[in-house]
């Protein structure tokens, strides 16, 4: 199945892209898309980055849906 990515800020710097379709296996995790991910992009790894799938923070044990769109991005402070 595939999954559509988003990056986001200097993550995009990072990637190259804006975008990205990767092809993981049915009943992935998002945990295994980071990892998939990281191995693509090692430098991703260093920035921590939060993911988000279909507009919603995830979380590592949720399940990835075929066409899902999963968005990285970095983690916003202010005051």
């Amino acid at each position: 199945m595939k999954v559509k990515i988003k990056f986001f800020s200097l993550l995009q710097k990072i990637a190259g892209k804006k975008n990205d379709e990767i092809e993981i296996a049915d009943c992935s995790t998002v945990e295994d898309l980071e990892k998939i991910l990281f191995e693509k992009y090692p430098e991703l790894k260093k920035y921590k980055p939060l993911l988000s799938v279909n507009n919603a923070l995830a979380k590592g044990a949720q399940i990835l849906k075929d066409g899902d769109e999963v968005a990285l991005y970095l983690a916003v402070a202010g005051g």
